[in-house]
């Protein structure tokens, strides 16, 4: 073997071994590989398979991230289908008092409690079209206008599905008569409209 001939595979080994090695030290291979076992890993649109870092993964069975971050970003990981994610810039992150980027708490202007809400009113409105407003009471309740009862106000417990369980419907036209169902509701207005007959 002549001294050139050693020396282009000794220079086309150290490129291949230095490939490697970047591949191996970026999350390029990791972030493929979490994609393809567990869909709902994602990458953010606003990120790339390689630029994107996981900062705190699940605690529970999913293999999902919970805090990832890119050169740009901070994410924090929703898992709602019309939501998946929140996006927090590294800017506005500078600018932050206390910003921590495995606490979405302390991320300023970020009312996670408010957006999960939304995201939620989105799925009851898909779900019920009669709903046409809704007010967060809590995390977990909310008040809800309904098209259909234009006096009443249902408090409901709300779901991640889009669904909701009615704790109590107020009747403000009735007196405010509070009713526990909707079937309760029905009897009454159906007996108030057989009395005006």
């Amino acid at each position: 073997m002549t001294r050139s001939t050693f020396i282009k595979i000794s220079l086309g080994a150290l490129a291949v071994l230095l490939f490697v090695l970047l591949v191996i030290q970026s999350n390029c291979v990791g972030n493929y590989y979490m994609t393809k076992i567990d869909p709902v890993y994602i990458i953010p649109n606003e990120s790339s398979i390689c630029r994107f870092e996981v900062n705190q993964m699940n605690n529970g069975s999913g293999d999902w991230w919970i805090y990832a971050q890119d050169d740009s970003n901070y994410y924090f990981f929703l898992g709602y289908d019309s939501l998946p994610y929140i996006v927090f810039s590294r800017s506005t992150a500078e600018k932050c008092i206390g910003f921590d980027k495995v606490n979405v708490d302390t991320w300023c202007g970020i009312d996670t409690n408010e957006i999960v809400f939304q995201v939620k009113y989105r799925n009851i409105k898909a779900k019920d079209s009669t709903v046409i407003y809704a007010e967060r009471m809590d995390n977990e309740h909310a008040l809800l206008y309904r098209s259909n009862y234009p006096d009443v106000v249902f408090f409901v417990k709300t779901s991640n599905s889009g669904l909701y369980e009615v704790d109590s419907i107020v009747d403000f036209y009735e007196d405010f008569t509070v009713y526990q169902s909707e079937a309760d509701l029905k009897k009454k207005q159906t007996r108030c409209i057989e009395k005006n007959i």
